[in-house]
């Protein structure tokens, strides 16, 4: 009798504590963690948001430190971020800044299920880049497999890779940043940028081919790290990792206070369909 009374205490304890937690929370938005459209950022992509609102504290720059921040939050069904929580981090300094970033973050679009929008569960990550700069210093950049990527101007590329936002020099010349100590010195020039398509259309394997002052090349590095993906390229049936080269030109204008990035044209492709 014993043994048959204890699962049914322990069964009658546990459906009290799930309904003293939902009593609880009547005044509260459902949580759903399974919609028809998750959550998405609102203003252009979350990659060019971040480019412009990230901020490297002088613990971030004395050490050059870099990684991912993965993240979890509601986003409510009025877009408003609430509950964040850090998953995991490679370093405080990096966790305290992706908190600051959230709490500054526009609205997003809220989820969708059933044609409405509704509170959801929603995980995303925040890139940081090395501060410094990575130098190609002898012969070619870092080389990736070479048995699964090509250069851009490989005519073997079947389908080349696409910017997902359309023109990249474009991109690059409303989002870059002329640093305030460059324009006091006078400082122009061209820098030279390598860095790699992944086959997720992410960049990886950015370095500085050639510079022109660290002013200069490290808000080119910085601009290069924070491109939002592209759609890779292919080579045959199969996706495969490109390394690209991209000038960025820094001039300033005719009165010296309003920088002005010219873009270099290339050439345009179809978009993959």
């Amino acid at each position: 009798m014993k043994k048959v009374l204890l699962p049914l205490l322990l069964v009658f304890a546990a459906s009290h504590l799930c309904f003293a937690h939902d009593s609880n929370d009547k005044g509260k938005e459902k949580v759903y963690t399974e919609v028809d459209f998750p959550a998405q950022f609102r203003d252009s992509s979350l990659a060019t948001w971040l480019i412009n609102n990230i901020r490297y504290s002088k613990e971030m720059r004395d050490n050059n430190l870099s990684g991912q921040v993965f993240i979890e939050c509601i986003i409510g069904k009025n877009g408003k971020i609430s509950s964040p929580r850090i998953i995991s981090s490679p370093h405080e300094a990096l966790s305290e800044e992706a908190f600051r970033l959230i709490k500054t973050m526009p609205k997003w679009s809220p989820a969708k299920l059933d044609g409405k929008d509704v509170a959801s569960l929603h995980q995303f990550y925040i890139r940081f880049h090395p501060y410094k700069p990575v130098y190609v210093i002898k012969g070619e950049p870092k080389s990736v497999d070479k048995a699964s990527s090509c250069d851009m101007a490989d005519k073997r590329l079947t389908r080349m890779p696409q910017f997902s936002e359309g023109n990249p020099q474009l991109w690059i010349a409303r989002n870059v940043h002329y640093p305030a100590d460059a324009i006091k010195q006078g400082i122009e020039g061209k820098v030279y940028v390598s860095f790699v398509i992944d086959k997720d259309g992410s960049i990886c394997d950015v370095a500085i081919v050639k510079g022109v002052h660290p002013l200069l090349d490290r808000a080119a590095y910085r601009v290069v790290c924070g491109m939002p993906k592209w759609f890779p390229g292919m080579l045959g049936d199969k996706i495969v990792k490109v390394r690209h080269t991209m000038p960025i030109n820094f001039k300033m204008s005719a009165h010296h206070q309003r920088p002005v990035h010219v873009p270099i044209v290339g050439p345009k492709y179809p978009f993959p369909r």
